[in-house]
């Protein structure tokens, strides 16, 4: 991302996106992994996942809608949750438990759903 080339975390009004919310995958130690949902004006559900340490920023290198994939309500609900079985079954977890992630799923499809 630089000045002249805005990313769809930080500046999501340029790409017609309001950021609905997001998911911290793994504990942040110098690092990030997180998933974030997006709607357009026309209800389009748009999800992408970025991680890395602590030098770039999040998602900096998503500048298109191309870079994110497109989902209806029930498709997303089932992406996150099968993303929350693949993490907690993940023999190199270093996230947050089951519990957690399924709690901020859950608030995740709650504010998907509402907007």
């Amino acid at each position: 991302m630089s000045f002249y080339t805005p990313d769809v975390y930080y500046q999501a009004e340029q790409f017609g996106l309001t950021q609905i919310g997001e998911i911290e995958w793994a504990e942040p130690d110098y690092s990030f992994d997180i998933g974030v949902v997006w709607r357009d004006a026309a209800g389009q559900l748009y999800y992408g996942r970025d991680s890395g340490c602590s030098c770039p920023s999040p998602f900096e290198d998503y500048t298109s809608l191309d870079q994110l994939e497109k989902f209806t309500f029930a498709e997303l609900e089932t992406k996150l949750k099968q993303s929350v079985e693949a993490e907690v079954t993940s023999t190199w977890r270093r996230g947050p438990s089951r519990d957690k992630l399924n709690a901020e799923v859950v608030d995740l499809l709650i504010k998907a759903r509402e907007v």
